[in-house]
């Protein structure tokens, strides 16, 4: 009888066991799938990004407004009214170690211009 009831104690025990890393294997899958997930809605969300950057260079011809600047290297630049930071990040690539002044009225797009590029 003692045999039958430490059997019974052993496997409760495997059981236990068992069901901790079916768990454990099962909260892994679910954190991975998340990821996964968001870092493939990120690279969709860069894409998209990129293409209407491309088509607002088309109309807004950022090139041509830094060349007329004539900003050289170290320059101090102000980009007032900014918004998400197209042609600040644009100027900060024109002046390199210089600076690039932001002037945001709307924090919500100040938020993202400063984690895009912190």
């Amino acid at each position: 009888m003692d045999s039958d009831a430490s059997l019974k104690v052993e496997a409760r025990k495997l059981l236990r066991q068992h069901r901790r890393r079916v768990s454990l294997f099962v909260s892994f899958a679910v954190l991975v799938a998340i990821l996964l997930s968001s870092s493939y809605e990120a690279i969709l969300t860069s894409g998209r990004l990129e293409r209407v950057e491309r088509q607002r260079d088309q109309w807004q011809r950022p090139d041509d407004v830094i060349e007329e600047l004539d900003l050289k290297e170290d320059n101090v630049v102000a980009d007032l009214g900014s918004g998400v930071g197209y042609f600040a990040l644009k100027l900060s690539d024109a002046v390199g170690s210089g600076k690039v002044l932001a002037s945001i009225y709307n924090v919500f797009r100040c938020a993202f211009c400063k984690s895009e590029h912190s």
